[in-house]
């Protein structure tokens, strides 16, 4: 006998002569063995032995270079999807050697009992990784693909299949006929899984996603030696032409749709790449727009400050400094001084009311103890003290979900909006709604008041500049709707 993947028996026959050969063999693990008897001449059969070892070499280098690749790309990515790619090309390199028989002979020589397990367990797996291997890829889910349930119900019966015929080759108990039942159990899931995967990046093509073609190239490249297989497993067509052609119709399906999807693997990652350039580009230019907001409003709350001192405190210190050096000449009259020193103490204590109330725009003393909806309620109190306008505050929700930086501010952002309507609207009521739910914090200001053209600059002034600033720092949104009836704002800021 020759070291070949096959039987070879040599036979000698002179011209003019006949032999009659007999085979006899004796099968006791219950398999059904298929043959298919050839007569060549010695020349013939090293030619085809030849070019059987080149075919298994090459397909074994392609198939062995993208595996080490993958391991590569798993390594360097830290993404699971190499991983798993990696181990589904060792199981369609091992079921390529299952079909020629190289695993008896180079694996397991003269072990026939280990290749009646493992040529169940290695194309299951198989299935079970392309599938799953598939759902990572074009990222299907439930939520957005029909046919995923069938995927998930024929992965779940392939591995039971599986652990069924491991415990039963375990405990001794295959047969004949358990053994043709998975060989048809295994040929009807493995057609019906190349259907599902191939409609289910058919579907996800048509919902947009370009690396689902990759998908489609691929299974069309091995559903017809699948499906061949398929067709032999289950007696419908005859396997001679199949097993003895080399490399046969599975081998180039299984090559070429392994090296298709390896192809979409690699593209998938170039494709992530330029959009997480995009993005990086996207974050910095919003990071850029959003700090010269900060830097603007920040310029322009410096801005009012000094606008506030000069206007209110300066103009109040210099009246007092003028009054006293306007000192009465004479202390006779206990009528003129008490005028004096009324009118002083008039002036000092504005001049207090007018730092405190700057220092009060800016930040509470007591914010941290008292927190973000008490403040609120306290400055409700003081502007309705003054009876200008009517104020009305409603807070719902949890404070305490809210980080400091995002309660301060809150705070600015809603002092800022009473401070535009008391300077503004000419409004007799107001309301302002605060509301923190779990995923979003919901500011709206409502006034009865003449209401402003939004389309004119007068919009853009200084305390617009600051709510717009802070606001985006927060990544919040603003709409504002403004008439002669008053205006309307709403905020709206996820957490």
């Amino acid at each position: 006998m020759y070291n070949y993947y096959d039987n070879v028996f040599p036979v000698i026959v002179k011209s003019g002569h006949a032999v009659t050969i007999l085979l006899n063999i004796n099968i006791s693990n219950g398999s059904n063995p298929f043959f298919a008897p050839q007569l060549s001449n010695a020349n013939t059969f090293k030619a085809k032995e030849q070019k059987f070892y080149i075919a298994n070499g090459i397909i074994t280098g392609i198939m062995l270079t993208a595996f080490l690749l993958n391991i590569f790309l798993g390594i360097s990515l830290k993404e699971k999807l190499h991983f798993l790619y990696s181990a589904y090309i060792i199981c369609v390199l091992y079921e390529i050697f299952l079909t020629q028989g190289l695993d008896r002979q180079y694996l397991y020589h003269g072990s026939i009992g280990i290749n009646s397990l493992v040529r169940f367990i290695v194309p299951c797996t198989g299935l079970v990784l392309l599938a799953y291997i598939m759902q990572l890829f074009l990222n299907q889910k439930r939520s957005n693909s029909k046919i995923k349930i069938l995927v998930d119900i024929t992965n779940f019966t392939c591995i039971i299949l599986t652990c069924l015929y491991c415990l039963l080759y375990i405990f001794s108990l295959e047969t004949k006929t358990i053994t043709n039942y998975y060989q048809t159990c295994l040929a009807i899931i493995a057609v019906v899984q190349m259907l599902l995967v191939f409609i289910s990046a058919i579907e996800k093509a048509f919902q947009g996603n370009k690396l689902a073609w990759f998908y489609v190239a691929a299974i069309l490249c091995i559903f017809a030696g699948i499906l061949e297989y398929g067709l032999i497993f289950l007696g419908v067509t005859a396997a001679e032409s199949s097993i003895t052609k080399h490399p046969n119709d599975m081998q180039i399906g299984l090559v070429v749709e392994t090296m298709v999807v390896f192809f979409g693997i690699v593209y998938r990652y170039n494709l992530f790449k330029r959009e997480k350039e995009i993005l990086l580009t996207e974050i910095n230019t919003h990071q850029g727009k959003m700090i010269n907001s900060i830097v603007a409003a920040q310029e322009e709350e410096r801005k009012r400050i000094a606008e506030d001192l000069h206007d209110d405190v300066g103009a109040t210190l210099s009246a007092l400094a003028m009054h006293i050096s306007n000192t009465p000449d004479s202390f006779g009259n206990s009528e003129v001084i008490d005028r004096y020193c009324a009118q002083g103490v008039f002036l000092s204590n504005k001049a207090v009311a007018d730092i405190r109330t700057i220092a009060h725009n800016l930040l509470p003393k007591d914010f941290k103890n008292a927190g973000l909806f008490q403040v609120l309620e306290k400055r409700i109190e003081e502007l309705n003290s003054l009876r200008k306008i009517h104020f009305t505050l409603i807070i719902e929700g949890n404070e305490n979900r809210l980080a400091e930086v995002i309660s301060i501010t809150v705070y600015r952002v809603v002092n800022e909006l009473l401070t535009n309507i008391l300077k503004h609207s000419m409004a007799s009521e107001a309301a302002i709604q605060l509301l923190v739910d779990e995923k979003s914090i919901q500011i709206m200001a409502e006034d009865d008041g003449i209401g402003f053209n939004q389309h004119t600059a007068s919009h853009d002034g200084i305390g617009i500049k600051n709510i717009s600033g802070r606001v985006e720092f927060l990544k919040g949104q603003i709409n504002t709707d403004s008439s002669a009836n008053g205006t309307t704002t709403v905020i709206n800021i996820p957490l």
